[in-house]
């Protein structure tokens, strides 16, 4: 298996002056994936967190609507691509209907 090696930008290759370019820099690097990662790893942590207190289909609405906001933001800064955007407003969408389903019974 061979392994290709990543050097972090100097001031020879590229000028950082901010986060911005970092993380841009590591969006690169990592292959499109860092950022989607980081959202679905948020999405996983904070229903665990709020199942604790909540029903089930409280906890995935309420982490997959958090997760939607951090989506659109990070697809205006241009991290994730639209299509994970849509999946996080299609994953709110199921939880709302869940949650109206849950609370119907």
């Amino acid at each position: 298996m061979a392994y290709t090696t990543y050097e972090l930008p100097t001031e020879t290759e590229k000028n950082m002056t901010g986060l911005f370019d970092y993380f841009s820099w590591v969006q690169d690097v990592s292959g499109g994936f860092f950022f989607p990662l980081v959202l679905f790893a948020l999405f996983i942590i904070m229903f665990i967190a709020i199942k604790g207190t909540y029903t089930s289909s409280r906890a995935f609405v309420t982490s997959s609507f958090i997760c939607t906001v951090l989506a659109i933001m990070m697809g205006i800064l241009g991290f994730v691509a639209q299509w994970i955007i849509y999946a996080f407003v299609i994953l709110t969408a199921i939880g709302a209907i869940w949650a109206y389903v849950d609370n119907q019974g």
